[in-house]
Parts: C-alpha cells; structure tokens; sequence
C-alpha cells in the first residue's frame, strides 16, 4: 500500500528469506515424487520453493531438472533449517541439486510490478505496467464455440448429493487421457484462430 501511493518502504527483516510455500499432499500427481518414501502418508505436507531464473544464476551453471521445475520437501519448523533439506521436484521427482530459491523481497517486488491481464481498466482500455491501481471493469466475452475437455469427480461419496458410492467412483483407479498435449494444443489453436 505504500508504493502505490508514492511512499517509502522499508525493508522486512525477512525479506532474504526463501520464498516457501505450503503444500497438502491432497492429489496423485502431488504425491507422485514420494511414493517410494515409507513414512509419507495423503493429506501430509510439503513445502514448495520457487528457484530463480536469473541471467547470472545460468551463467553460474544453473541447470533444471526439468522444464517448470517445483522444489519441494517435507515441512519444516524453523525456518533456518531449509538448506540442508532433501528437495524433490514435484514436476519430475529429481532430487533438486542447486538451491537458488526466489527471496521473499523478489516474490514482492514482483507483485507490485504485474497487473491484471483478465480485466480491463475503467475506461475500457488495455492494462499497462503504468496502470496498476484503479477501477477496473470485466472484459466483453462472446462465446464463438464449446469444447468439452473432461470432468472432474468427486470421490469421497459423502460429498455427493448424487447417491454413488465409492465402488461407482472407482476411487482406486486413475482415468488418464489419451494425449491430452494434442486435444488441448487443437483447442488452443482454435482460440488463437477466434482472436479477442
């Protein structure tokens, strides 16, 4: 709120710190990269670290397991501690060998430097990096097609007003799409084709 009203900011004293998340080992594809791990259990947590993408961070010899890389670990107390932590991907389930993690004072910064890209401003113009306070107002929306791309389910039956059971949910087994990439990659096309 200071900076968007033209006022100094001093500095939080934690500002260094690793930007860390939590993580509830609440889905499949989450718990994926600790299968092989005894003691974790569904519903455990995680924290998530966000690594940096510095021009000097690859020139140091930066490399990525993967290409949208998710460091994470099991959830620790003091925050001191989260060096010496085994980090996995979540993404690839690689242990995580260079620890740049993105600072609190970087997550931040920017935050204050984006804007809302779903909205317009209140005049009806485009959102620029100039134009981060302000009113802003729905985008038009016409509707050129309707593509279904799936459902989600509810599995656990108490949470259902439909009757099913847990045996009609199937919740032991685990539906994937036959290429997925290509159904989305068409539809994306479609989007580009349709314009704003």
């Amino acid at each position: 709120m200071r900076a968007a009203f033209g006022q100094p900011m001093a500095p939080f004293a934690w500002e260094q710190q690793p930007a860390l998340a939590q993580l509830t080992l609440s889905t499949w594809s989450v718990m994926k990269p600790y299968l092989r791990n005894p003691s974790i259990r569904p519903f455990d947590f995680l924290i998530v670290a966000t690594p940096t993408r510095s021009f000097s961070d690859f020139a140091q010899g930066y490399t990525a397991c993967c290409e949208d890389q998710r460091p994470s670990c099991f959830l620790f107390d003091n925050p001191a501690d989260w060096n010496p932590q085994e980090w996995r991907c979540l993404r690839c389930g690689e242990l995580t060998a260079t620890l740049r993690f993105r600072s609190y004072e970087s997550v931040l910064h920017g935050t204050l430097e984006c804007f809302e890209v779903k909205r317009l401003c209140a005049d009806g113009t485009e959102p620029r990096p100039t134009t981060t306070s302000g009113l802003t107002i729905a985008r038009a929306v016409r509707v050129k097609s309707v593509t279904s791309i799936g459902k989600e389910v509810i599995v656990d039956p108490t949470d259902s007003d439909e009757g099913l059971t847990a045996e009609m949910l199937s919740e032991t087994s685990t539906i994937e799409y036959a290429n997925p990439g290509e159904a989305l990659d068409a539809l994306r096309a479609r989007v580009r084709e349709a314009g704003i």
